[in-house]
C-alpha cells in the first residue's frame, strides 16, 4: 500500500482546489477564513481507506486503487469504520466516517467562530474536522473528545502528521471536557435526543453550542439545533432543516449505537413545540430552553447519516 504521507502534491491539490470551487458555488464555502483552511487540509490524511458499498461485493477502498483519491475529494461522506451490532452476527454497521466537506463547511459557517476562540469538538472521529479547526483557529483552541480509543489514537497521529497537536481525549461525549472549560463554541458530529446540560455549563455565556437534535426513537431524520449560552444557566435557540443527520452517540466503543426505541415523539422536529408557549419553538436541554434565535442558512443538500 502506498503511504499516505508520500503522495505527492501534484496529485490531490489539483482535487482539493476543484472541490473548493464546487463548493463555493454551492454556497456552502463563501468565508474567505474557512476556504483558505479548507485548501490547507489535505483530507486523504485523514481518510486512508473508506468502504464503498455502492459496489456488490462492497469493498474497502485505499491508496492502491485508482477510485481512492478521487473518492477523498468528492462531497460525499465515507465510512471509514464498522463494527457487528450485538445480536446480529455478520451484519457490520457504520461507526465512523468522513463527513461529507460541504455539511461540515455548512456547521462551520454556523458555528460563526472567531479567531482567538475556544471550541469543543464532540466526536473526533478520523481527525478532518478537527484538523480543519485547528488550521482555522490555532490547534491550541482545540478539543476533541471521543468514547473510541481507536479512533482518537488514529486521529491524534493523524493529526499529528499534519503539523497539528490540538488536545484530544477519550471521553463520553455527553460529559464533555469540564477540565478545560469554558469553552465559545461545541460542536457536536453525533446525534443525541437531549442536549446534555454538561454541555450548557462548560460554554461561557454568549457562546454557541451547535448539535445534531434528534427525537428518541428516530435513526434519521433529526434537526440542527444553534443554541446561545446564556449567563442564568440556560441555553435558546431554534432547530434547522440540514436535511441530513450524524449517527447517533454511542455508549459503548465495542459497539454501534442503537437508538431507543419507546413511542417516538410525532411532532415534526422543525415544528416542536416547547416551554409552555405555543408560539415558541425551542431546543430541549437536561434543564431548560428558552425562546428561538434568528439564524438560518439554506440546507445543504440530502445525504446519508455520518460522522466526521
Amino acid at each position: 500500500m502506498t503511504s499516505v504521507d508520500v503522495i505527492p502534491a501534484a496529485r490531490w491539490q489539483p482535487l482539493l482546489e476543484a472541490l473548493a470551487g464546487q463548493l463555493a458555488g454551492e454556497k456552502v464555502l463563501s468565508d474567505p477564513s474557512w476556504r483558505s483552511a479548507f485548501t490547507a487540509v489535505p483530507r486523504h490524511v485523514f481518510v486512508p481507506r473508506f468502504y464503498d458499498d455502492s459496489v456488490d461485493p462492497p469493498r474497502w477502498v485505499d491508496s492502491t486503487d485508482p477510485a481512492w483519491l478521487p473518492g477523498v475529494y468528492s462531497d460525499e461522506t465515507l465510512a471509514t469504520q464498522l463494527l457487528p451490532m450485538p445480536g446480529q452476527p455478520g451484519i457490520p454497521y457504520v461507526t465512523s466516517s468522513s463527513t461529507r466537506p460541504g455539511y461540515m463547511l455548512w456547521l462551520l459557517h454556523l458555528l460563526v467562530a472567531a479567531d482567538d476562540m475556544r471550541v469543543l469538538e464532540i466526536g473526533t472521529g478520523t481527525g478532518y474536522n478537527a484538523a480543519l479547526l485547528s488550521q482555522r483557529l490555532g490547534d491550541r483552541q482545540i478539543t476533541s473528545i471521543d468514547i473510541d480509543p481507536h479512533l482518537v489514537d488514529l486521529a491524534r497521529g493523524r493529526l499529528a502528521k499534519s503539523g497539528f497537536r490540538p488536545r484530544l481525549a477519550v471521553r463520553d461525549g455527553r460529559a464533555g471536557h469540564p477540565e478545560h472549560a469554558p469553552y465559545d463554541r461545541n460542536i457536536a458530529t453525533v446525534a443525541v435526543d437531549r442536549i446534555p446540560y454538561a454541555w450548557v455549563q462548560q460554554v461561557r455565556p454568549g457562546g454557541i453550542i451547535l448539535a445534531d437534535l434528534r427525537p428518541v426513537g428516530m435513526i434519521r431524520g433529526g434537526a440542527i439545533v444553534k443554541l446561545t449560552v446564556h449567563a442564568d444557566g440556560t441555553a435558546t435557540g431554534r432547530l434547522i432543516d440540514g436535511g441530513v443527520g450524524f449517527m447517533s452517540a454511542r455508549t459503548d466503543p465495542a459497539h454501534p449505537a442503537a437508538p431507543d426505541v419507546p413511542a417516538i415523539d410525532k411532532t415534526t422536529v422543525s415544528e416542536r413545540r416547547g416551554c409552555g408557549d405555543p408560539e415558541r419553538t425551542c431546543a430541549s436541554t437536561d434543564r431548560r430552553a428558552g425562546p428561538p434565535g434568528h439564524h438560518r442558512l439554506p440546507p445543504p443538500r440530502p445525504s446519508h447519516d455520518h460522522h466526521t
